[in-house]
This record gives structure tokens, sequence and C-alpha cells, in this order.
């Protein structure tokens, strides 16, 4: 019995110095994960700063493009900053701001562009449309119209969306103002300007004479090409056919945009590409015309107007249609292909013209979710802020 309650002092002291080890062990536990939550709350709030410091940059943005980032800026009454830089890439800028609240720092960036509203819209006029001819169409997304609707023969249309007498505001893209005044100036300098945002080996630079015909047709040494700029020395003087056939195919995964200083004309017998865009920008009117099978994806921007024809097709067409409609008298058009020498009332805007056919127009939001065709980020000087390659870090 004696030796019994000599080990009680021994077992008393291990469990006591047991339960310490635990003890100390947990409260030292409780101290680091107090620690880690301090620190993931003030992670938090160097977030927050960075995200408002983003927001203000955008607000302060869309008032006045010119405005210099904030910088040292403290926006919450317990404490810490947010710096914002504008880093230049290319045409459209990407704006980084970073939080620190007591020594942590988050930083988030993104890029800012105005979009104007015509490319919330599949078709965009600010004219009026017109269908003529004996075929089927079918236009998903919104139509907007500044204009009126017309059906003419016994083509049948089906709209998604549809509203006529919208302010060209919502309609129309205008030509970036370099000059003061002089609008066919501003879109010959938009022109230049649209080959000078990319390396002079993905641009072309064609100067044609008053009354020439420019011929584009795909070849290896298109694949890589951004921009095409056809200028002539008057308005309107300078004709550009692209003829894409199965001799001569658009290649996949290409981005190229044509600008014309004149007319621009588009023939696709049979044309499919998988993952290519091909885009436009004419200052008088454009033209496209399709047979079989044909599709096209893409941005068509006419300063003045458009005018599709489709023959025994069944094809679509996907991306944003958008003609200003700027010439405002009516005027009489004869169709280069297949309608030789048929002449088709139009009074300025888009005109469709169905025969024997099944066609769709689709919306892209590629535009809006930051995918510019090559060139036409320079047209985006009015319109509602948008953000996008929105990242941390």
């Amino acid at each position: 019995m004696a030796n019994n309650r000599g080990t009680i002092l021994p077992i008393t002291l291990g469990f006591a110095l047991v339960f310490t080890m635990l003890g100390t062990a947990s409260l030292y536990m409780s101290t680091l994960q107090s620690e880690a939550q301090e620190k993931q709350v003030l992670s938090q709030k160097a977030f927050w700063l960075a995200e408002a410091g983003l927001i203000q940059y955008l607000h302060n943005w869309s008032l006045d493009p010119k405005v210099p980032p904030p910088t040292n800026q403290q926006p919450f009454a317990d404490g810490g900053i947010y710096d914002a830089a504008v880093l230049i890439e290319g045409i459209i800028p990407r704006v980084t701001v970073t939080g620190n609240y007591n020594g942590i720092k988050r930083t988030v960036s993104a890029q800012f562009i105005k979009i104007p509203k015509a490319f919330e819209n599949t078709i965009s006029t600010g004219g009026n449309l017109t269908s003529h001819g004996a075929g089927i169409f079918y236009v998903n997304g919104k139509t907007r119209i500044s204009g009126a609707y017309n059906r003419e023969g016994w083509v049948s249309g089906g709209f998604y969306d549809r509203q006529v007498g919208v302010s060209q505001g919502d309609t129309t893209i205008p030509i970036p103002d370099y000059s003061a005044g002089d609008e066919f100036r501003d879109f010959v300098q938009f022109g230049m300007n649209a080959m000078g945002s990319y390396p002079a080996e993905q641009v072309v630079h064609i100067e044609a004479d008053d009354g020439d015909t420019v011929w584009i047709s795909p070849d290896d040494e298109l694949i890589d090409k951004k921009v095409i700029f056809v200028e002539s020395p008057t308005p309107g003087l300078v004709d550009v056919n692209i003829l894409f056939g199965t001799t001569s195919p658009w290649q996949a995964d290409q981005d190229l945009t044509v600008i014309s200083t004149g007319t621009i004309n588009y023939y696709q017998p049979l044309q499919f590409s998988e993952d290519s865009r091909l885009s436009v920008v004419a200052w008088d009117d454009y033209t496209e015309g399709s047979v079989l099978y044909s599709q096209h994806a893409g941005v068509t921007y006419a300063h003045d107007d458009v005018f599709l024809t489709d023959l025994l097709e069944i094809g679509s067409y996907t991306g944003n249609l958008i003609a200003n409609g700027a010439n405002p008298n009516p005027n009489l058009y004869d169709w280069p292909w297949p309608l030789n020498d048929t002449a088709i009332n139009n009074d300025n805007g888009i005109s469709l013209v169905e025969l024997l056919t099944l066609q769709s127009y689709y919306y892209s939001s590629d535009v809006r979710d930051g995918d510019i065709p090559p060139g036409f980020e320079l047209l985006f000087t009015v319109g509602n802020p948008h953000i996008f390659n929105w990242q941390e870090g």
C-alpha cells in the first residue's frame, strides 16, 4: 500500500505537465489562427481598396479619358490607401490599382473602353431597313432602326427584337474627330492610325487613284495581316472587291479588317472558314453577295449604306451589321452581282435581298467581351464605359 502511495506524485506531475503542454499548444494555435484571421481581414480590406480605386478611375475616365489616375487615395475612414497606374498596351490602356492596408497589399487591373450602343445589336442603321425578293430570313438578337422597316415583294422576315424610330446615337458610329470638321479627312486619319496600331508586317496600305478597282483575294501573304487600308484621293472613288471562293478560301483563325475610302464589295460563293473573322469599314457603301452555302463572321460598318443579297442559299451572318446611312437622299443602287442591271430603290440604310434563300443573322458579343476586330478600337470614342480583361495580381 505504501508503495502505491509513492507513485501518486509522479503521476500527478506527469498529468500536470501534459495539460500544461496542451494548454500552451492550444494558446499558440489560437494566437496563430488569430494572426491569420487578422491578415485575412487586412488582405480583404486591401482588395476592397484596390477595387474602389478601379471603380473610381472608371468613373473619372467616363467623364474625361484624359484624367490622371488617382494616387495616394484614402477612401475608407479606418485607414488604408490605393494607388492607380495606367499602362498603355496597344490602343486600349490597362489600369492597375494597388490597395495597401497596414502593409498588406492587393493588386487588381483591367482594361477600359467605350463601346458604342450599336454593338448591342445584331443589325443597326441610322436610316431605313428594307427587305426585298422572295425568300426567308431571321434576325436573332436586337434590330435597331432609326428610320422605318419596309418589306417589298414576297420576302418573309422574322425579328427577335425589332424597334424603329430609334435615336441615331444608338444605331450609328461617328468617325473620330481628328481635324475639327473635315469628316473625310478624319476617316483617312482613322485608316492611317489603324495601320499604325500594328507592326508593319501585319498591315497593307494601298494608295489607289480615283476610279480604281482593287481586288483582294486570299493567299498565304494575307494569313497574318490585320489591317488593309485602301485609300483614294477623293471620297467614294475607289471600289474594293473581296472575292473568297473554293479555289482561294479564307483561312481558318484569320482576323482581318479591310478599310476603304470608297465602297467595299464582298462576294462569297461557298464560303466557310472556322473561327475566322472578316470585318470591314467603308466610307461609302458595303455590298455583300453570297450563293448556295456561305457563312460570314465579323463586324460590318458602312458610313453610308449596306446592301446584302443572297441567291439560292442557306447561309448566315454572325456579328454586328451597322450602316450609318450618311447620305440624306434616296438613291437607286445598281447591284453588281447577281442582280446585274436591276435597280433597287433604297431610302438609305440597309437593304436585304433574299432570292429563294434561308438566311440567318446572329448576334455576337465578342466586341462587348473585349474581342475587338483590328482597328475598330479607334472608333470607340462614344458609348457606355466597359471593363474587361479584369485580373488580380
